[in-house]
């Protein structure tokens, strides 16, 4: 057996469709969710399309330890190759944007069942899990609620806001509190922003809370900081080598941190699924009247400067750092603001390319007010042959450009995107390289 693959897409599905392949996917979240895949041995992925699902979900069925149920969000677009990057958004939100202030967006109270790489709004309750436990679990989401982001569950690399940002366990994740960042569970490596309270009655194993009233109320207080709040800590949490910085009240069994530079270790990971998630704006591809625009719509995008195209993210199969620290190339992604060109030249970058496995590269492009050759994409290698994709989409229309090759031995490709332009620019968005 394999793993099985089902398909869902808002823009062009239809729940009459078997869901099989991205030409045949379905057009909801919640039909998928409502099917039994306990036939699929080794476990299944929903793929989910760009574009914004406006619905509620309620899952019917769970996973198993051995075949786990995986609803995946495709930003990139490389299950969807017919349709344009951008956010994967699941909202109780009409479409004048109003929030529905009663609606649990995902309901997910099943055992290994997971959701991955969504935008999820919209609600009382973005995640309803349930009940706290690490077999249900929202991974690389970007979450607003009105009440809780994730109630039961687990967040792990996550970013989350509302009035109790995660009321689960968590790992790696931000939370940004109107009440409470965290209120309790267990908490490896996460940060909470504001809020009266950062952890309230959690166990916190070197997490960081900045800017609360109460830093951390009752609980488990170990290897922890706590900066800029009111009260340190409040009602005896159990403290272990834990610190303060700034904080006006009872510090009581604390250690002063001294001059703190606050370690931005723990958004690492936050930060480059935030640039490739967390979007606005439409998932289809506009007319663009602002030059500072990119084919994603990420505001975050420097204006009237020129960005670079990396940082590159790295994901080994199991989706996590590699234990003997030694990297498998075997999918990586840029997850890049745009790159605005305009100068002419080539932008070089490496990509690492394991013999007889095929390498595709993609990369959005366009031109505004070019007088000369359009822009290219060119992969090189020694073991392959020179591969060309030129832009031939009129001015200020966005274009995917696809290369695909297949080393014969290891090696160090070389992917080269070229703007020859002595008037006017060139723009390059989400570049991927699939291994």
């Amino acid at each position: 057996m394999a793993l099985a693959h089902r398909y869902v897409s808002a823009n062009t599905g239809s729940d009459a469709n078997p869901g099989t392949s991205p030409d045949q996917a379905w057009a909801t979240i919640d039909h998928a969710a409502s099917q039994d895949f306990s036939g699929n041995a080794d476990g299944t992925d929903i793929h989910l399309a760009p574009g914004t699902y406006r619905e509620t979900v309620v899952v019917d069925y769970p996973g198993a330890a051995s075949r786990l149920v995986r609803f995946i969000g495709d930003p990139q677009g490389q299950w969807f190759p017919d349709e344009p990057p951008g956010r994967v958004r699941v909202t109780a939100c009409n479409a004048s944007e109003i929030a529905n202030p009663s609606a649990h967006v995902i309901t997910s109270a099943q055992d290994y069942v997971e959701w991955h790489c969504l935008h999820v709004d919209g609600g009382d309750r973005a995640f309803n899990f349930g009940a706290f436990s690490t077999v249900r679990k929202a991974v690389r989401c970007v979450i607003f609620a009105g009440g809780a982001g994730l109630f039961g569950g687990l967040a792990e690399r996550c970013v989350a806001a509302a009035r109790t940002a995660l009321n689960a366990h968590s790992r790696w994740s931000v939370a940004v509190g109107a009440q409470n960042c965290f209120d309790g569970g267990t908490h490896y490596n996460s940060l909470g922003l504001g809020g009266q309270y950062g952890f309230w009655y959690a166990s916190a194993y070197n997490c960081v809370s900045l800017g609360a009233v109460y830093a951390f109320q009752g609980g488990v207080m170990d290897h922890c900081l706590a900066l800029n709040a009111y009260y340190a800590t409040n009602d005896n949490p159990t403290k272990v080598a834990s610190y303060y910085h700034n904080c006006v009240a009872n510090t009581s069994g604390l250690t002063p941190a001294g001059p703190v530079l606050p370690d931005l270790g723990l958004l690492i990971d936050a930060l480059p699924f935030i640039n490739s998630h967390a979007r606005t704006g439409s998932n289809v591809v506009p007319g663009y009247g602002s030059a500072d625009t990119d084919i994603s719509l990420d505001r975050l995008a420097l204006k009237g400067t020129s960005v670079g195209i990396g940082p590159w993210s790295i994901s080994e199969p199991a989706d996590h750092p590699p234990t003997d620290g030694v990297l498998d190339w075997t999918t990586y992604h840029s997850t890049a603001l745009s790159l605005r060109i305009t100068l002419e030249g080539d932008y070089l970058f490496h990509v690492p390319a394991q013999s007889g496995r095929a390498v595709t590269v993609t990369v959005w492009t366009r031109h505004d007010g070019l007088t000369g050759s359009k822009p290219q994409m060119i992969l090189r290698g020694d073991s392959i042959s020179e591969q060309t994709a030129t832009n031939t989409a009129d001015d200020a229309q966005w274009q995917r450009l696809s290369l695909s090759a297949t080393p014969t031995f290891d090696e160090v490709l070389t992917l080269i995107l070229r703007a020859r332009n002595s008037v006017g620019t060139c723009r390059f968005s989400d570049l991927a390289v699939i291994a």
